[in-house]
Protein backbone atom coordinates (compact mmCIF):
# COMPACT_ATOMS: atom_id res chain seq x y z
CA UNK A 1 0.00 0.00 0.00
CA UNK A 2 2.89 2.27 0.52
CA UNK A 3 5.62 3.40 -1.38
CA UNK A 4 9.07 5.32 -0.16
CA UNK A 5 11.32 7.40 -2.41
CA UNK A 6 14.26 9.06 -1.62
CA UNK A 7 14.26 12.46 -4.16
CA UNK A 8 16.85 15.19 -3.73
CA UNK A 9 17.30 18.53 -6.18
CA UNK A 10 14.89 20.64 -7.85
CA UNK A 11 11.29 20.59 -8.00
CA UNK A 12 10.66 19.27 -11.16
CA UNK A 13 13.44 16.57 -11.25
CA UNK A 14 11.59 15.60 -7.47
CA UNK A 15 8.21 15.05 -9.58
CA UNK A 16 9.22 13.13 -12.37
CA UNK A 17 11.29 10.82 -10.40
CA UNK A 18 8.07 10.63 -8.04
CA UNK A 19 5.62 10.35 -11.13
CA UNK A 20 7.51 7.81 -12.30
CA UNK A 21 7.73 5.85 -9.24
CA UNK A 22 3.89 6.54 -8.68
CA UNK A 23 2.68 4.13 -11.49
CA UNK A 24 3.11 1.35 -10.05
CA UNK A 25 0.92 2.04 -6.71
CA UNK A 26 -1.53 -0.14 -5.62
CA UNK A 27 -0.15 -2.42 -8.01
CA UNK A 28 -1.60 -0.88 -11.32
CA UNK A 29 -0.38 0.69 -14.55
CA UNK A 30 0.03 4.26 -15.13
CA UNK A 31 -3.20 4.63 -16.55
CA UNK A 32 -4.85 2.99 -13.30
CA UNK A 33 -7.28 4.37 -10.78
CA UNK A 34 -4.45 4.68 -8.29
CA UNK A 35 -1.73 6.02 -10.19
CA UNK A 36 -3.84 8.50 -11.64
CA UNK A 37 -4.50 9.82 -7.92
CA UNK A 38 -1.21 9.93 -7.09
CA UNK A 39 -0.45 12.16 -10.36
CA UNK A 40 -3.13 14.60 -9.56
CA UNK A 41 -1.77 14.69 -6.09
CA UNK A 42 1.51 15.09 -7.10
CA UNK A 43 1.46 18.22 -8.52
CA UNK A 44 -0.50 20.35 -5.51
CA UNK A 45 2.43 20.66 -3.07
CA UNK A 46 4.24 23.66 -3.73
CA UNK A 47 6.67 23.19 -0.78
CA UNK A 48 10.05 24.24 -1.21
CA UNK A 49 11.99 21.40 -0.90
CA UNK A 50 15.83 22.53 -0.83
CA UNK A 51 16.95 19.74 1.57
CA UNK A 52 16.94 15.57 1.27
CA UNK A 53 13.95 14.07 2.30
CA UNK A 54 11.59 11.23 2.62
CA UNK A 55 8.30 11.41 0.77
CA UNK A 56 5.59 8.68 1.95
CA UNK A 57 3.26 8.27 -0.53
CA UNK A 58 -0.79 6.35 0.64
CA UNK A 59 -2.20 5.81 -2.35
CA UNK A 60 -5.55 4.61 -1.11
CA UNK A 61 -5.91 7.33 1.59
CA UNK A 62 -5.40 10.21 -1.44
CA UNK A 63 -2.73 12.32 0.38
CA UNK A 64 1.14 13.29 0.27
CA UNK A 65 3.26 13.76 3.38
CA UNK A 66 6.48 15.05 3.09
CA UNK A 67 8.61 14.27 6.17
CA UNK A 68 11.99 16.84 6.84
CA UNK A 69 14.07 17.12 9.67
CA UNK A 70 12.84 20.91 9.86
CA UNK A 71 9.10 20.66 9.00
CA UNK A 72 6.54 18.59 8.03
CA UNK A 73 3.54 19.30 5.98
CA UNK A 74 0.78 17.45 4.49
CA UNK A 75 -1.85 18.48 1.65
CA UNK A 76 -5.02 17.05 0.08
CA UNK A 77 -5.82 17.53 -3.43
CA UNK A 78 -9.58 17.35 -2.85
CA UNK A 79 -8.93 21.17 -0.98
CA UNK A 80 -7.14 22.88 -3.42
CA UNK A 81 -9.02 24.15 -6.16
CA UNK A 82 -7.41 23.61 -10.07
CA UNK A 83 -6.98 26.61 -12.47
CA UNK A 84 -8.65 24.88 -15.86
CA UNK A 85 -8.81 26.85 -19.40
CA UNK A 86 -12.91 26.54 -18.94
CA UNK A 87 -12.44 29.14 -15.78
CA UNK A 88 -10.69 31.88 -17.69
CA UNK A 89 -12.96 34.78 -19.38
CA UNK A 90 -12.85 34.12 -23.30
CA UNK A 91 -12.27 36.55 -25.89
CA UNK A 92 -15.74 37.38 -26.32
CA UNK A 93 -17.12 38.05 -22.87
CA UNK A 94 -13.85 40.74 -23.08
CA UNK A 95 -15.20 42.03 -26.28
CA UNK A 96 -18.63 42.05 -24.83
CA UNK A 97 -17.83 43.73 -21.53
CA UNK A 98 -15.11 46.60 -23.54
CA UNK A 99 -18.14 47.43 -25.71
CA UNK A 100 -20.50 47.44 -22.50
CA UNK A 101 -18.52 50.12 -20.86
CA UNK A 102 -17.91 52.30 -24.50
CA UNK A 103 -21.76 52.32 -25.02
CA UNK A 104 -22.54 52.90 -21.01
CA UNK A 105 -19.84 56.16 -22.06
CA UNK A 106 -21.22 57.02 -25.00
CA UNK A 107 -24.73 56.99 -24.64
CA UNK A 108 -25.77 59.83 -22.22
CA UNK A 109 -25.40 63.64 -23.60
CA UNK A 110 -23.01 65.91 -21.53
CA UNK A 111 -22.24 69.75 -21.55
CA UNK A 112 -20.58 72.60 -19.83
CA UNK A 113 -23.53 74.00 -18.73
CA UNK A 114 -25.63 76.73 -20.50
CA UNK A 115 -23.43 79.75 -21.49
CA UNK A 116 -25.21 81.21 -24.24
CA UNK A 117 -27.46 83.60 -21.68
CA UNK A 118 -31.15 82.26 -22.62
CA UNK A 119 -34.40 82.65 -21.06
CA UNK A 120 -38.02 81.11 -21.52
CA UNK A 121 -38.99 84.62 -22.32
CA UNK A 122 -37.53 86.38 -25.33
CA UNK A 123 -34.73 88.18 -23.54
CA UNK A 124 -32.31 85.46 -24.30
CA UNK A 125 -32.85 84.47 -27.95
CA UNK A 126 -29.76 82.57 -29.80
CA UNK A 127 -29.28 82.95 -33.31
CA UNK A 128 -27.23 80.48 -35.32
CA UNK A 129 -26.21 81.76 -38.43
CA UNK A 130 -25.02 79.08 -40.98
CA UNK A 131 -23.66 79.54 -44.69
CA UNK A 132 -25.87 76.75 -46.46
CA UNK A 133 -28.47 73.97 -46.00
CA UNK A 134 -26.96 70.84 -44.34
CA UNK A 135 -24.40 73.06 -42.32
CA UNK A 136 -27.17 72.58 -39.01
CA UNK A 137 -26.40 68.90 -38.79
CA UNK A 138 -23.26 68.85 -40.27
CA UNK A 139 -21.28 70.81 -38.04
CA UNK A 140 -23.47 72.07 -35.15
CA UNK A 141 -26.54 69.40 -34.25
CA UNK A 142 -24.85 68.79 -30.50
CA UNK A 143 -25.59 72.36 -29.65
CA UNK A 144 -29.29 72.72 -31.61
CA UNK A 145 -29.76 69.00 -29.88
CA UNK A 146 -29.12 70.13 -26.34
CA UNK A 147 -30.47 73.79 -26.03
CA UNK A 148 -33.88 72.56 -27.57
CA UNK A 149 -34.01 69.61 -25.32
CA UNK A 150 -33.02 72.08 -22.58
CA UNK A 151 -35.74 74.23 -23.34
CA UNK A 152 -38.61 71.41 -24.65
CA UNK A 153 -42.08 71.93 -22.69
CA UNK A 154 -43.70 68.59 -21.27
CA UNK A 155 -46.64 69.61 -23.93
CA UNK A 156 -46.68 71.76 -27.13
CA UNK A 157 -47.08 75.14 -27.26
CA UNK A 158 -51.31 75.84 -27.47
CA UNK A 159 -50.11 78.36 -29.92
CA UNK A 160 -47.82 79.04 -33.14
CA UNK A 161 -47.54 82.39 -31.82
CA UNK A 162 -45.57 81.40 -29.05
CA UNK A 163 -41.97 79.95 -29.73
CA UNK A 164 -41.59 76.15 -29.22
CA UNK A 165 -38.00 77.49 -27.68
CA UNK A 166 -35.53 80.12 -28.79
CA UNK A 167 -33.24 79.46 -30.33
CA UNK A 168 -33.53 80.67 -34.10
CA UNK A 169 -31.56 79.70 -37.48
CA UNK A 170 -30.57 81.76 -40.20
CA UNK A 171 -29.13 80.50 -43.49
CA UNK A 172 -27.65 83.07 -45.62
CA UNK A 173 -28.25 81.07 -48.95
CA UNK A 174 -30.13 77.98 -50.42
CA UNK A 175 -27.04 76.23 -51.83
CA UNK A 176 -27.88 76.80 -55.16
CA UNK A 177 -24.23 75.56 -56.64
CA UNK A 178 -25.72 73.34 -58.97
CA UNK A 179 -29.16 74.52 -59.40
CA UNK A 180 -30.52 72.53 -56.48
CA UNK A 181 -32.03 75.57 -54.61
CA UNK A 182 -35.35 75.07 -53.95
CA UNK A 183 -35.17 71.27 -53.51
CA UNK A 184 -31.90 71.99 -50.55
CA UNK A 185 -34.71 74.76 -49.10
CA UNK A 186 -36.95 72.00 -48.53
CA UNK A 187 -34.54 69.55 -47.29
CA UNK A 188 -33.06 72.37 -44.46
CA UNK A 189 -37.27 72.92 -43.36
CA UNK A 190 -37.55 69.11 -42.66
CA UNK A 191 -33.92 68.94 -41.22
CA UNK A 192 -34.86 71.35 -38.55
CA UNK A 193 -38.09 69.87 -37.82
CA UNK A 194 -35.77 66.71 -37.10
CA UNK A 195 -33.41 68.72 -34.78
CA UNK A 196 -36.70 70.46 -33.16
CA UNK A 197 -36.16 74.18 -34.54
CA UNK A 198 -39.70 75.29 -35.04
CA UNK A 199 -40.75 76.65 -38.15
CA UNK A 200 -40.96 80.42 -36.83
CA UNK A 201 -37.85 80.22 -35.72
CA UNK A 202 -36.28 79.52 -39.26
CA UNK A 203 -35.09 81.91 -41.99
CA UNK A 204 -33.38 81.18 -45.59
CA UNK A 205 -31.81 83.48 -47.83
CA UNK A 206 -32.26 83.77 -51.42
CA UNK A 207 -29.56 87.24 -51.95
CA UNK A 208 -27.89 87.12 -55.37
CA UNK A 209 -24.98 88.75 -54.11
CA UNK A 210 -24.98 85.38 -51.46
CA UNK A 211 -24.72 82.41 -53.85
CA UNK A 212 -23.44 78.93 -52.95
CA UNK A 213 -19.85 78.99 -54.51
CA UNK A 214 -16.24 77.56 -53.31
CA UNK A 215 -14.66 80.07 -55.98
CA UNK A 216 -12.87 83.17 -54.31
CA UNK A 217 -13.28 85.52 -57.14
CA UNK A 218 -14.34 88.91 -56.12
CA UNK A 219 -17.55 88.52 -58.26
CA UNK A 220 -18.56 85.50 -56.52
CA UNK A 221 -16.74 86.16 -53.06
CA UNK A 222 -19.39 87.38 -50.26
CA UNK A 223 -18.55 90.36 -48.66
CA UNK A 224 -18.11 90.23 -44.75
CA UNK A 225 -19.74 93.81 -44.32
CA UNK A 226 -22.87 93.09 -46.52
CA UNK A 227 -23.37 89.75 -44.22
CA UNK A 228 -22.60 92.20 -41.43
CA UNK A 229 -25.22 94.87 -42.65
CA UNK A 230 -28.20 91.62 -42.94
CA UNK A 231 -27.72 90.12 -39.53
CA UNK A 232 -27.31 93.46 -37.53
CA UNK A 233 -30.96 93.85 -38.65
CA UNK A 234 -32.19 90.42 -38.02
CA UNK A 235 -30.38 90.32 -34.86
CA UNK A 236 -31.86 94.04 -34.05
CA UNK A 237 -35.81 93.03 -35.28
CA UNK A 238 -35.23 89.10 -33.50
CA UNK A 239 -34.04 90.58 -29.88
CA UNK A 240 -31.09 88.02 -30.41
CA UNK A 241 -28.80 87.91 -27.37
CA UNK A 242 -26.54 85.14 -28.88
CA UNK A 243 -25.30 84.37 -32.03
CA UNK A 244 -23.12 81.14 -33.31
CA UNK A 245 -21.33 80.43 -36.22
CA UNK A 246 -18.25 79.38 -37.77
CA UNK A 247 -14.69 80.08 -36.63
CA UNK A 248 -12.66 82.21 -39.39
CA UNK A 249 -11.41 78.57 -40.50
CA UNK A 250 -14.61 77.85 -41.40
CA UNK A 251 -14.44 73.78 -40.29
CA UNK A 252 -14.10 72.60 -43.57
CA UNK A 253 -12.37 75.83 -44.91
CA UNK A 254 -15.01 76.59 -47.23
CA UNK A 255 -14.83 80.52 -48.24
CA UNK A 256 -18.83 81.05 -47.85
CA UNK A 257 -18.21 79.56 -44.20
CA UNK A 258 -15.24 81.95 -43.13
CA UNK A 259 -17.05 84.99 -45.05
CA UNK A 260 -19.74 84.19 -42.83
CA UNK A 261 -17.64 84.60 -39.51
CA UNK A 262 -15.81 87.92 -40.36
CA UNK A 263 -18.91 89.11 -41.38
CA UNK A 264 -20.13 88.44 -37.87
CA UNK A 265 -17.20 89.81 -36.19
CA UNK A 266 -17.55 92.85 -38.34
CA UNK A 267 -20.58 93.22 -36.93
CA UNK A 268 -19.72 93.03 -33.69
CA UNK A 269 -17.06 95.43 -33.82
CA UNK A 270 -19.56 98.07 -34.76
CA UNK A 271 -20.62 100.90 -31.58
CA UNK A 272 -23.77 99.08 -30.48
CA UNK A 273 -26.08 100.06 -27.63
CA UNK A 274 -26.49 96.20 -26.65
CA UNK A 275 -24.37 94.19 -28.50
CA UNK A 276 -24.90 90.08 -28.53
CA UNK A 277 -22.57 88.02 -27.64
CA UNK A 278 -20.55 86.26 -30.45
CA UNK A 279 -19.39 82.41 -30.25
CA UNK A 280 -17.24 80.51 -32.80
CA UNK A 281 -17.70 76.85 -33.19
CA UNK A 282 -13.59 75.70 -32.96
CA UNK A 283 -12.13 74.21 -35.86
CA UNK A 284 -10.03 71.59 -34.54
CA UNK A 285 -6.18 69.88 -36.52
CA UNK A 286 -7.18 67.37 -39.38
CA UNK A 287 -5.69 64.46 -36.96
CA UNK A 288 -9.09 65.26 -34.74
CA UNK A 289 -11.63 66.02 -36.93
CA UNK A 290 -12.20 62.26 -38.09
CA UNK A 291 -12.01 60.41 -35.22
CA UNK A 292 -15.22 59.28 -34.72
CA UNK A 293 -16.68 57.72 -31.13
CA UNK A 294 -13.12 58.40 -29.92
CA UNK A 295 -14.44 62.23 -30.16
CA UNK A 296 -16.94 62.08 -27.25
CA UNK A 297 -14.99 59.46 -25.15
CA UNK A 298 -12.15 61.94 -24.60
CA UNK A 299 -14.29 65.10 -24.39
CA UNK A 300 -16.28 63.88 -21.63
CA UNK A 301 -13.34 62.00 -20.23
CA UNK A 302 -11.50 66.25 -20.14
CA UNK A 303 -14.75 67.74 -19.34
CA UNK A 304 -15.21 64.94 -16.02
CA UNK A 305 -12.08 65.53 -15.32
CA UNK A 306 -12.29 69.38 -14.73
CA UNK A 307 -15.25 69.39 -13.13
CA UNK A 308 -13.41 66.85 -10.39
CA UNK A 309 -10.59 69.38 -10.34
CA UNK A 310 -12.95 72.60 -10.20
CA UNK A 311 -14.59 70.58 -7.00
CA UNK A 312 -11.31 70.47 -5.00
CA UNK A 313 -10.30 74.01 -5.73
CA UNK A 314 -13.67 75.10 -4.61
CA UNK A 315 -13.42 73.01 -1.10
CA UNK A 316 -9.58 73.69 -1.32
CA UNK A 317 -11.14 77.81 -1.48
CA UNK A 318 -13.48 77.26 1.16
CA UNK A 319 -10.97 75.72 4.01
CA UNK A 320 -8.47 78.11 2.91
CA UNK A 321 -10.96 81.29 3.47
CA UNK A 322 -12.21 79.68 6.56
CA UNK A 323 -8.59 78.68 8.10
CA UNK A 324 -6.55 81.54 7.17
CA UNK A 325 -8.81 83.82 6.50
CA UNK A 326 -7.87 83.81 2.12
CA UNK A 327 -10.99 84.23 -0.17
CA UNK A 328 -8.84 81.19 -1.91
CA UNK A 329 -8.37 83.68 -5.15
CA UNK A 330 -4.29 82.89 -5.09
CA UNK A 331 -4.78 79.59 -4.66
CA UNK A 332 -6.85 79.04 -7.84
CA UNK A 333 -5.55 76.46 -10.05
CA UNK A 334 -7.34 77.38 -13.13
CA UNK A 335 -10.66 79.25 -14.44
CA UNK A 336 -12.41 76.83 -16.05
CA UNK A 337 -15.97 78.05 -17.29
CA UNK A 338 -17.37 74.63 -17.91
CA UNK A 339 -18.84 73.95 -14.29
CA UNK A 340 -22.06 74.75 -13.86
CA UNK A 341 -22.84 76.75 -11.24
CA UNK A 342 -19.12 78.52 -11.02
CA UNK A 343 -18.69 81.99 -10.13
CA UNK A 344 -18.05 84.98 -13.66
CA UNK A 345 -14.07 85.64 -13.18
CA UNK A 346 -13.76 89.17 -12.71
CA UNK A 347 -11.57 89.09 -15.93
CA UNK A 348 -14.04 90.46 -18.25
CA UNK A 349 -12.11 89.27 -21.24
CA UNK A 350 -11.90 85.54 -19.89
CA UNK A 351 -12.18 83.40 -22.89
CA UNK A 352 -15.23 80.57 -21.59
CA UNK A 353 -15.21 77.62 -23.53
CA UNK A 354 -18.67 76.18 -23.72
CA UNK A 355 -18.72 72.05 -24.94
CA UNK A 356 -21.85 70.18 -25.91
CA UNK A 357 -21.06 66.73 -26.19
CA UNK A 358 -24.23 64.28 -28.13
CA UNK A 359 -25.06 60.96 -26.77
CA UNK A 360 -25.57 57.88 -28.93
CA UNK A 361 -29.72 59.48 -29.36
CA UNK A 362 -28.50 62.56 -30.07
CA UNK A 363 -26.26 61.33 -32.64
CA UNK A 364 -28.65 59.52 -34.29
CA UNK A 365 -30.83 62.19 -34.46
CA UNK A 366 -28.13 63.85 -36.42
CA UNK A 367 -27.95 61.45 -38.44
CA UNK A 368 -31.53 61.55 -39.35
CA UNK A 369 -31.02 65.18 -39.91
CA UNK A 370 -28.83 64.21 -42.51
CA UNK A 371 -30.66 62.21 -44.42
CA UNK A 372 -33.21 64.51 -45.23
CA UNK A 373 -30.38 66.46 -47.26
CA UNK A 374 -30.83 63.37 -49.51
CA UNK A 375 -29.61 65.87 -52.65
CA UNK A 376 -26.02 65.94 -50.54
CA UNK A 377 -25.58 62.35 -49.47
CA UNK A 378 -22.61 61.76 -52.17
CA UNK A 379 -20.15 58.93 -50.73
CA UNK A 380 -17.76 61.50 -49.27
CA UNK A 381 -20.29 62.18 -46.99
CA UNK A 382 -21.76 59.47 -45.65
CA UNK A 383 -17.87 59.24 -44.55
CA UNK A 384 -18.35 62.31 -42.90
CA UNK A 385 -21.28 61.69 -40.47
CA UNK A 386 -19.50 58.53 -39.93
CA UNK A 387 -16.19 59.63 -38.68
CA UNK A 388 -16.54 63.48 -37.93
CA UNK A 389 -15.94 65.13 -34.35
CA UNK A 390 -18.77 67.62 -35.05
CA UNK A 391 -21.29 64.81 -35.18
CA UNK A 392 -20.54 64.18 -31.74
CA UNK A 393 -18.66 67.83 -29.64
CA UNK A 394 -19.26 71.02 -30.30
CA UNK A 395 -16.42 73.57 -28.81
CA UNK A 396 -16.96 77.02 -28.58
CA UNK A 397 -14.91 80.27 -27.86
CA UNK A 398 -16.58 83.43 -27.59
CA UNK A 399 -15.47 86.73 -29.14
CA UNK A 400 -15.07 89.50 -27.29
CA UNK A 401 -14.89 93.31 -28.39
CA UNK A 402 -11.44 93.80 -28.29
CA UNK A 403 -10.82 90.98 -30.47
CA UNK A 404 -13.52 92.06 -32.93
CA UNK A 405 -11.62 94.80 -35.06
CA UNK A 406 -8.88 92.28 -36.41
CA UNK A 407 -10.85 91.09 -38.28
CA UNK A 408 -10.08 93.98 -41.34
CA UNK A 409 -6.91 91.97 -41.45
CA UNK A 410 -8.64 88.75 -42.02
CA UNK A 411 -8.90 88.88 -45.47
CA UNK A 412 -5.56 89.51 -46.49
Amino acid sequence: MYETATLSGGIGKRRDIFRERSSHVGGKAEGGEAGEKVKRRIVVPSLDLSLRETVDVMGEEGQVVFKSHKYRAAATTDSLPTLTPAMLPSAFHVLALALSIVLAALYRPLNSGNFFDTSPDLAGRVLLVTAHPDDECLFFAPTILALTRSWRQPSPPQSKDIPQNNLLSLCLSTGDAFGLGHIRRSEYEKSLDVLGVGEENRVVLDDPYLQDSMEIHPSKSWDPSYIADIVEEFVIAHNISTILTFDRAGISDHPNHRATSLGLQRMLSRPQAYPPKLYLLITVPLSLKYVSVLAPLVAKFDLGTMRILKSIEERFAMLSSKYFGSNGGEFTMFEFAGATGSKETSNENHSRLPVYISGVPEYLTALRAMRQHWSQLVWFRWLNVAFSRYMWVNEWAEVTLQMAPDVDNAMA
